[in-house]
């Protein structure tokens, strides 16, 4: 090795010294080692084909887990993109409670009671299609008609559910005597009268006996001890096939 000096005695021109040349040398990197990092990179894939063989070993089982990542990390990363208001929208809807029964809303769960009376198998499924308690509509029936379906009233009331002819008809009921006709008309009329005063089974339960007219007339369930009485009946029979009538239900 020559030392950096002129053979005539004095240093080259702009060549370093020695020392500064091996200090300076310490700090160039060293060729990576090839053979180490690609063999620790097939160790990486290996361990990563095993895990993906570990629970199902089939070519369609190791698609199905990479698509499942795949899809979680892009939800979480456009999840984290989104406001939250936006991103609550992506949970699961939460279910939403039922309108209280006390208001005469259907229910999922049907008593014993109702079930063994005489035209269940009519009355629950018809309250179920117009969303009225079948509780509530069997005791409609029993204080109309005692579930007698040729019961006719000296005011000229008819069927299951004393349908007036006039009634019947604006219902689409033929044949009012026909328990099915007559129970869907019937329900489907209470019905209207639960969504008409806003889920007030009392006011409802008025307008079924004494009329809509006189209901709004004096502002609430009418002064006339008949209406008032089965009002109160219809209830309590409500009460006995399991319904739950609420305070402002209770005359």
């Amino acid at each position: 090795m020559t030392n950096n000096v002129d053979t005539r005695g004095g240093p080259v021109p702009g060549a370093r010294p020695v020392q500064e040349w091996a200090k300076n040398s310490q700090n160039i990197r060293r060729p990576v080692d090839l053979r180490r990092t690609e063999g620790a990179q097939a160790d990486a894939s290996a361990r990563a084909a095993s895990s993906l063989l570990s629970s199902d070993g089939s070519f369609a089982g190791i698609l199905s887990r990479l698509s499942n990542g795949l899809t979680s990390s892009l939800s979480a990363g456009v999840s984290n993109l989104m406001p939250f208001s936006q991103r609550s929208q992506l949970l699961p809807p939460r279910k939403v409670a039922s309108q209280s029964a006390g208001q005469g809303a259907a229910r999922n769960i049907d008593t014993a009671a109702v079930q063994d009376l005489p035209y269940a198998n009519l009355l629950i499924p018809t309250a179920r299609k117009h969303g009225v308690s079948p509780e509530l509509a069997a005791a409609v029936i029993k204080a109309e008609s005692g579930f007698n379906p040729r019961a006719q009233s000296h005011a000229g009331a008819k069927g299951l559910m004393q349908l007036m002819d006039g009634t019947a008809r604006s219902l689409g009921v033929s044949d009012v005597f026909d328990p099915g006709q007559n129970l869907d008309g019937g329900i489907r009329f209470l019905s209207s009268l639960l969504k008409r005063y806003d889920g007030n089974t009392s006011l409802a339960l008025a307008a079924y006996n004494a009329g809509p007219g006189a209901v709004e007339k004096y502002g609430g369930i009418p002064p006339y001890k008949e209406t008032r009485d089965y009002v109160a009946r219809v209830l309590n029979y409500w009460k006995g096939f399991g319904g739950s009538p609420l305070a402002s239900d209770l005359v």
